[in-house]
């Protein structure tokens, strides 16, 4: 809950970016952010038959990744929304 609180506090409007209509943060900035909060974070890529992405004919492309803050992880998968 420590974790949570204090990143949720961060504000990131003045970051955020749009793209066809969806406001979102770079991964950079996310990173950033979470360096200056949290700076012995791990961050690991998934892998899936040895590629970074996992490729499904209807749902399209995800990447995946393992964020851990002080032993706490958690895996973000999320769809690549371009090219």
């Amino acid at each position: 809950k420590q974790i949570f609180d204090t990143l949720r506090n961060v504000s990131v409007k003045e970051y955020a970016k749009e793209k066809d209509r969806l406001k979102y943060l770079s991964w950079s900035r996310c990173e950033h952010i979470l360096n200056v909060h949290f700076p012995n974070n791990e961050i690991n890529v998934n892998f899936f038959d040895g590629k970074p992405y996992l490729h499904d004919p209807i749902l399209g492309y995800m990447v995946s990744v393992t964020v851990t803050i002080e032993g706490h992880s958690k895996i973000m998968t999320l769809p690549v929304m371009n090219g």
